[in-house]
């Protein structure tokens, strides 16, 4: 086989590998976000003094602008409490070169309410 033949074989796999790298490395950082994303909401929210609302309205925003400069899209939060935690959940949508591997990535975080 000739080494025209050979890298033009191999070629695709090479780059499909190299996408696959890229692609799980997107993944990664915005997972590692999301997790930051519903730390920093639940510290927040968790926090004494002030109305439930304006907590919760504060984790959201906590949790939309580390999911935003992270470049993930459609943000979503969800604050919720029980038995003395808070509990977070947030998802957003990666980033993609190719539309079709966009995925969405979840967190969750609970803290302890605080006492006022």
């Amino acid at each position: 086989m000739s080494e025209s033949v050979q890298w033009t074989l191999l070629m695709p796999v090479f780059i499909t590998c190299v996408l696959a790298l890229i692609q799980s490395a997107i993944w990664l950082n915005a997972r590692s976000a999301a997790v930051e994303a519903a730390f920093t909401a639940a510290e927040v929210a968790a926090e004494a003094g002030g109305s439930w609302d304006t907590k919760v309205n504060a984790a959201t925003r906590a949790a939309d602008r580390v999911l935003t400069h992270a470049g993930l899209n459609n943000p979503s939060t969800r604050v919720t409490t029980a038995g003395g935690l808070v509990t977070v959940k947030v998802s957003a949508t990666t980033k993609s070169f190719i539309s079709w591997l966009a995925t969405d990535v979840t967190a969750t975080a609970s803290r302890p309410l605080e006492n006022p």
